[in-house]
């Protein structure tokens, strides 16, 4: 039977508490809204509203595209090699400890793994640290986890897909380390879990969102994005529902 995430093991810190989503706020590690204009012509940073100012660099050149919770998203085409990225980080790295990334996406083919959320490791593409992608023979979301420097398990979504193209969904996923669970959800489905056992931090290769690591295939996503969010915590099913809100996604910042 799905566990019901009921409330989540964050601390605050001190945001408001006039701020109706002051607890969110105060469980984010990172924050990139994608919402800066890009035309494609140049490089655009996209910068992190979060506490940590962990930016990301862009590779070749994203544009941005109309977005979905904010004005802007970025419109990644695979076939550009377009993808954001930065060098490992002490807040991007995740060991045995709660965590959730939440974002929202819009595929425009289904053609391809895709990987959205990667810190695979660079050497052999195993999913190391976590990673999230696009599965090519199921449509479903997969979140992967190290278990050891050569060692991963997988939660594939089971309770929503396949997905479909054109369409935004908001993807979560992360790793529950008191029950030692890795989960995935989509949208307010419910969450499909796998016992991973502990999960630990494998590896110190960059972050980066729109493809992975491993050179050996890269996977890069083809869709538009954002914004996406890590946090330091379980969330909660009400927190997750205030995310989706109705669909229209909750600017959070």
């Amino acid at each position: 039977m799905p566990y019901n995430y009921g409330g989540f093991r964050g601390g605050y810190s001190s945001v408001s508490a006039a701020d109706p989503n002051a607890d969110l706020k105060a469980l984010v590690d990172v924050y990139w809204k994608y919402d800066e204009f890009s035309d494609g012509s140049a490089p655009v940073t996209r910068l992190d509203s979060g506490p940590n100012g962990i930016h990301l660099t862009d590779n070749n050149t994203t544009p941005s595209g109309t977005g979905h919770v904010y004005s802007n998203a970025a419109s990644f085409v695979g076939a550009n090699q377009e993808f954001f990225s930065h060098a490992n980080h002490s807040v991007l790295d995740k060991g045995d400890e709660d965590f959730t990334w939440v974002f929202w996406i819009n595929f425009a083919n289904l053609t391809g793994t895709q990987f959205c959320v990667a810190k695979d490791v660079t050497a052999s593409g195993f999913s190391g640290d976590y990673s999230i992608w696009l599965d090519n023979v199921t449509d479903r979301m997969v979140v992967g986890y190290s278990t050891g420097p050569a060692a991963e398990k997988f939660a594939v979504d089971a309770n929503f897909g396949p997905l479909t193209a054109s369409t935004w969904y908001m993807v979560s996923g992360g790793y529950d380390s008191v029950r030692q669970r890795g989960f995935v959800r989509v949208n307010t489905s419910i969450i499909t879990e796998t016992t991973v056992g502990i999960h630990t931090t494998a590896n110190t290769d960059p972050f980066k969102y729109g493809r992975r690591n491993f050179a050996g295939a890269p996977s890069f996503v083809t869709a538009s994005s954002g914004p996406v969010a890590l946090y330091h915590a379980v969330l909660s099913d009400s927190q997750n529902t205030r995310l989706w809100n109705g669909g229209a996604g909750l600017a959070l910042y």
